[in-house]
């Protein structure tokens, strides 16, 4: 594995990185801002460090996420600097939207509240479809 080329305060990581790594160490913030709320989960998240930079060589990455107060939560990683606009991704929306409500601990109902309503809709335009066919039957047979 080639090394990020990038120096950091390594003394700070809770572990030694291994031979040809190095870091990039974001400092904890100092006092809590104003929480963000996410669009898609409604979810609240106090913004952390942004660190702004791009890899200058290609491989794999590992983010490690520790406290140094050993202050236990759940974090947000954002990676990426816009929205992809591949449809694979927005297809993949609601398992995301899913996994996150989960992780979170917070109610799914509205995942069940939708499922209902699409099984509904569907199930009326089936209605709907084969109405309008045993009309066109009869209509046919009384010619």
């Amino acid at each position: 594995a080639q090394s990020l080329p990038y120096s950091a305060d390594v003394q700070k990581l809770p572990v030694a990185l291994p031979a040809g790594y190095s870091a990039v160490v974001a400092p904890p913030p100092s006092r809590l801002g104003t929480p963000v709320r996410d669009l898609l989960t409604r979810m609240q998240f106090y913004p952390g460090p942004v660190i702004d930079t791009r890899t200058l060589v290609s491989g794999r990455c590992y983010i490690v996420i520790w406290s140094p107060n050993n202050q236990m939560g759940k974090y947000a990683i954002q990676l990426g600097n816009s929205w992809s606009w591949n449809l694979r991704y927005w297809l993949q929306l609601p398992r995301f939207w899913w996994q996150i409500r989960g992780w979170f601990g917070h109610s799914r109902a509205a995942a069940y509240g939708v499922a209902v309503g699409l099984l509904l809709a569907a199930l009326l335009i089936v209605n709907g479809v084969r109405k309008r066919r045993t009309l066109k039957r009869h209509e046919r047979q009384a010619e």
